[in-house]
């Protein structure tokens, strides 16, 4: 039995993957996606080859077009080399394949009716991913570890502050005081560590069927910074705010494969524990008496949960050279989380001025999965395919909170319990060009169309009025969701 080396060649991990695996945690693969199109008419019968894979990526998330000076943009790029090295001793079969990463992320909102502007263009990313494959005439075991760096900067330019028309104690000792206290330019920072590793063993029953069993664990790591400057009496200068964010995250999942005549069916079942923590802390202000005059904490947050998902696919060729696949997955997650957070000091009248807000939230998630996909292999040159994703996510949202305010604005609190429906749908084209023996060229295009509702109480909007109460109109363009993907593969 020949070994063959079934990577996904060049797909880096990007915020696709992390968007998608909001909706679809630990599927590991199982659904249709991305994959080596290769032409293999007999999986068994390729001979052992070396490869180097060279890959860039663009992902088109989101514009706004409204005029010059009122935009949105919000894109990624990315580039990858992949190599890929098969061996063979005695009886057993080895692949290691190695991938190097480097990414950018980029965005800005500029808008002509004043407010908030943002930019940032400097969010890179350098990673390091690597598989190793063993396998023998019964036994597969396979183990994966990537490991990526990050760090970037955020500008944010506010020309006008919030206020209220009606409610002049919310202006003296809250929207009045931000301006002040925040400034017109807060710079915000951020690095991180983003690592994982996976194991997974596999094992033959038979001809016909085989198992597994598989573990994945991942920690990512974020330091946040945000500095601005406050001219707010008594505590007048530099302000320097620290946070620390961490999500990690534990799925473990079983999965089959069995094989009736020519129809494939495989299933796969997993249980995810994610876990989430952060705190936000500040550097205080010393005066002339040794007192501290500020909030150093300012927010603290957790969430933990638990999920399951179980998953069938089906798998059937039409002929030699034409294949088709169906999906289902079923997806059900628990969050439960609470959130302390408080301003800092905004101002003084005797005694600080500072607004505290505790929430407690949970978010009951049920999701549905269906895909399709048809694969064509028109000849050893060329090779092409099609599919379909459809995610139906309902999720059961409830929270509760209290924000004590001072000097009168009193304490509020509420409660509330929403439903967010989310039909997300994915289009995917693949093609492979081989130009040579040893050099082939491979596209794939994503496009995702999200579709959201709300139950319950939903969030309401609320424009400001045209002049001479005239309702405006908007000529704003928007359009995004676009992913494009190019590998060049050299084997030898």
């Amino acid at each position: 039995m020949l070994f063959y080396c079934n990577y996904s060649f060049g797909q880096i991990q990007d915020l696709e993957t992390k968007f998608y695996d909001l909706f679809v945690p630990g599927s590991n693969g199982f659904l249709i996606g991305n994959e080596d199109l290769r032409y293999h008419p007999a999986r068994e019968d390729l001979p052992l080859k070396y490869s180097v894979v060279l890959n860039s990526n663009y992902h088109d998330l989101f514009r706004e077009y409204g005029g010059p000076n009122d935009n949105k943009t919000n894109f990624q790029y990315g580039m990858g080399v992949n190599t890929e090295i098969p061996l063979s001793l005695s009886n057993y079969n080895f692949c290691l394949n190695v991938e190097l990463e480097q990414k950018a992320f980029s965005f800005s909102n500029y808008s002509k009716d004043g407010g908030a502007e943002f930019s940032g263009n400097n969010f890179k990313s350098y990673g390091l991913k690597s598989n190793l494959l063993a396998e023998d005439s019964v036994n597969k075991i396979g183990v994966n570890f990537k490991y990526l760096i990050g760090q970037g900067k955020v500008n944010l330019n506010i020309s006008q502050y919030p206020y209220s028309e009606s409610d002049g104690l919310l202006d003296k000792y809250f929207y009045n005081l931000l301006e002040p206290a925040f400034g017109n330019n807060i710079y915000f920072g951020l690095s991180g560590i983003e690592q994982s590793y996976a194991i997974e063993y596999c094992r033959k029953a038979g001809a016909n069927f085989n198992y597994g069993i598989n573990f994945y664990r991942e920690l990512n790591t974020y330091n946040t910074g945000i500095d601005y400057y406050s001219n707010v009496n008594k505590i007048e200068g530099r302000k320097n705010l620290s946070g620390y964010i961490e999500y990690s995250r534990n799925i473990i999942g079983l999965s089959a494969e069995y094989k009736l005549n020519k129809l494939g069916i495989k299933s796969l079942i997993t249980y995810s524990i994610p876990d989430f923590k952060l705190q936000l802390n500040q550097d205080g202000t010393i005066n002339s008496g040794n007192v501290n005059l500020e909030i150093l904490h300012l927010s603290d947050g957790k969430f933990n949960g638990k999920g399951a998902a179980v998953g069938l696919g089906v798998s059937y060729p039409l002929s030699e050279r034409v294949s088709f696949d169906l999906g289902f997955m079923l997806i059900s997650n628990y969050y439960s989380g609470s959130l302390y957070a408080s301003t800092p000091v905004l101002g003084f009248e005797i005694i600080p001025i500072a607004h505290q807000v505790n929430l407690d939230f949970d978010d009951r998630m049920l999701n549905e999965v269906y895909s399709a996909k048809f694969y064509h292999e028109v000849s050893s040159i060329w090779s092409y395919s099609i599919s379909l994703e459809c995610i139906a996510s309902s999720n059961d949202i409830s929270y509760n909170y209290n924000i004590l305010s001072e000097f009168g604005l009193g304490t509020y609190q509420d409660e509330a319990d929403n439903v967010l429906l989310v039909d997300l749908y994915k289009i995917n084209l693949g093609t492979r060009l081989n130009i040579t023996d040893g050099i082939a060229v491979q596209l794939f295009f994503d496009q995702y169309i999200p579709v959201l509702k709300q139950k319950g109480n939903p969030v309401t909007v609320v424009n400001p009025p045209s002049e001479n109460n005239v309702p405006q109109t908007s000529n704003k363009k928007e359009w995004g969701g676009s992913i494009y993907n190019i590998s060049i593969i050299y084997s030898f």
